[in-house]
């Protein structure tokens, strides 16, 4: 019998003016973590995409346990013991844990669904795995975590032997993070066998026994976790060594441009009060819940203010919805850039061009010369990588999605930036990129405020860090005498 569960072999993939995937493999044991690294855009998303039955490959083949199987459709994946637990978790929010875990599934008799029997089945399997929430909770309610969790029950419910996660803990809380690498390794101690695919080295080496390694749609290598170490990996992901992954700025700060004092805000946000000028980055820091988000959708006018100042270019202003924000020249990269920030099913162009588009318009017609000329300057000016500027965007990397929304806001010509999360899902070369495009704002004298809750990202770009903690503002320090540990007392409430 093979050792390997699952093998695809040869696989080739093509889209109008892209080569996706190119004679790549992948081979994976039987009870092992095996994870898939790349850029974004090296190929990650196709070859799932392809093991799901969502897309066709053009060239290859797919074993399970060396017999060939076809799969054309998502059907197919499940019934060759495939699950799969993507990004945007596939749930049913308003159903509760027992119809979202049976859904499609359900026991029956005659035709008529025996709802104690599908009861009996997932309190079972709840059971079995130590997974402390109750069949009739309503999905809605249930942390992020938790859903991942019930999904996996899911999964084992069905008898999948192969679990496929798609970057599973880029929402999850450090204690989340930790329940559910608890729960991957008793699964896997049982033969259970996961596909990871993830950006965060330190999963990888927490989680894994084997990485595949994808660029630019080939196979780059293939390592062993415990014999590799960072620099290898982004090594064999970008083709070169990143040496300098936060690029160091020169450049003067200057005026203030942005005052807030005493502002408070939603439900959390409380006495909040600082400066940021031209060319300066302040980094927002907070643990889950401290109010970072809430802060930052406040001053883009999607939060209720209740009461404070906020001054911009020495004017009081109101921000009562988006739109004062952004005639105010304050834009806002969303924590959650699918949903958010992004029109999906619209083109790069359209994109880019959605917030001005009144700007270069006559008589309520956009003028098409107008345009093409700015999409295919910010394609060209921060390097979004697309085959067109006529692509649909939920096409793109997550990476080049991140990279489009900022070329839409300096399309505005706005002068403060509100960054949640930019980095959230990307690869460690496209992250590169990102921070360089932040280097650039400031040379240009924008004013950037980062929300992040990765401190390597916070202490390697910010010139002050301030730290969120129940709403409140805990502390700033000096982004040069700042360290992980004076962050993170200050983040649980430490003075």
């Amino acid at each position: 019998m093979s050792k390997y569960v699952l093998e695809m072999d040869g696989i080739s993939k093509f889209f109008p003016g892209v080569k996706a995937l190119q004679d790549v493999s992948l081979k994976v044991k039987a009870g092992e973590v095996h994870c898939l690294m790349g850029e974004n855009g090296a190929g990650k998303s196709t070859i799932i995409n392809i093991l799901a039955g969502l897309i066709e490959m053009d060239e290859g083949k797919i074993l399970i346990d060396e017999r060939q199987v076809h799969i054309n459709k998502p059907h197919d994946a499940y019934a060759n013991g495939i699950s799969f637990i993507f990004q945007e978790l596939s749930v049913v929010n308003a159903l509760t844990v027992e119809e979202n875990m049976t859904l499609g599934f359900e026991s029956s008799h005659a035709g008529i669904v025996d709802k104690k029997e599908n009861i009996q089945r997932v309190k079972d399997i709840l059971s079995k795995l130590d997974i402390d929430i109750s069949y009739n909770s309503i999905v809605k309610d249930l942390s992020v975590c938790q859903k991942q969790m019930m999904l996996i029950a899911k999964a084992l419910s069905q008898h999948s032997k192969i679990i496929v996660m798609d970057e599973p803990t880029a929402s999850l809380t450090n204690k989340e993070t930790h329940e559910l690498f608890k729960m991957i390794k008793h699964l896997k101690e049982e033969g259970v066998t996961f596909l990871y695919v993830s950006h965060r080295f330190e999963d990888i080496f927490k989680i894994g026994d084997r990485i595949t390694v994808f660029r630019d749609g080939k196979n780059a290598g293939e390592l062993i976790v415990k014999d590799t170490c960072e620099e290898e990996i982004i090594r064999s992901m970008v083709g070169r060594d990143i040496e300098d992954t936060f690029p160091k700025r020169h450049h003067s700060i200057s005026e203030t441009v942005l005052k807030v004092e005493n502002l408070c805000a939603h439900e959390l946000i409380k006495d909040v009060s600082f400066e940021l000028k031209r060319g300066q980055v302040i980094g927002v820091s907070g643990l889950a819940g401290a109010g970072k988000t809430e802060l930052a959708r406040a001053l883009f006018g999607d939060n209720p203010i209740t009461s404070g100042e906020i001054t911009l270019k020495g004017r009081k202003i109101e921000l009562k919805n988006p739109k004062d924000a952004i005639s105010n020249g304050i834009a806002l990269l969303p924590e959650e850039r699918r949903t958010q920030g992004i029109v999906g099913k619209m083109t790069v162009r359209e994109n880019i061009s959605l917030v001005i588009s009144k700007r270069i318009s006559k008589w309520s017609i956009i003028s098409k010369r107008s345009d093409q000329q700015l999409a295919k300057k910010y394609i060209k000016d921060i390097n979004i990588k697309t085959p067109s500027s006529e692509q649909q965007i939920r096409l793109l990397s997550g990476g080049n999605q991140q990279k489009a929304i900022i070329g839409k806001w300096l399309a505005t010509e706005a002068d403060v930036f509100l960054l949640d999360e930019p980095t959230r899902g990307i690869d460690i070369g496209a992250k590169s990129e990102i921070y360089e495009i932040i280097n650039n704002l400031t040379k240009i004298g924008k004013a950037v405020l980062l929300f992040s809750s990765e401190l390597p990202e916070l202490l390697g770009i910010c010139d002050e860090i301030m730290i969120m903690c129940n709403g409140r503002l805990a502390g700033t320090i000096n982004g040069k005498e700042a360290n992980q540990v004076e962050i993170m007392k200050l983040s649980v409430g430490g003075f």
